[in-house]
């Protein structure tokens, strides 16, 4: 089986397969995004959709054959560590438990941060 190399994505998404065995994915969490917003790119994977193999590749499973890793950016991390910090405590504690519960919950995250969090220097899109 081919084993994939997640930061591929970053030149080309159409053309790197889906599903499959990946390489340089970390487990979706608040201490990772904290780690992507300092500017180290992250690929993100989810419990739920497959596992780690002994050789620290991960492997997508049957229900999630058709996804790929989610490459995270510095500028991406850094607006939703924006929108993180100024929540009270109760919704920071929600929102760090959204980034590792799965997808879907991250999707909604970068919904509100895309709605809420403006970056200097470019056009607003309203």
């Amino acid at each position: 089986m081919t084993e994939h190399d997640a930061f591929d994505l970053a030149e080309s998404e159409e053309t790197v397969a889906k599903g499959g065995t990946w390489r340089n994915c970390t487990l979706a969490s608040w201490p990772g995004l904290r780690d992507a917003a300092e500017g180290n790119a992250k690929a993100f994977v989810w419990a739920d959709e497959g596992r780690f193999k002994k050789t620290g590749t991960f492997e997508f499973n049957q229900r999630h054959a058709e996804f790929q890793p989610l490459l995270i950016d510095k500028v991406s991390a850094s607006m939703m560590v924006k929108l993180h910090d100024a929540l009270n405590a109760a919704n920071q504690a929600k929102f760090e438990d959204w980034v590792g519960k799965d997808r879907g919950h991250f999707a909604a995250l970068w919904e509100m941060t895309a709605e809420r969090v403006t970056v200097t220097g470019f056009p607003s899109r309203g």
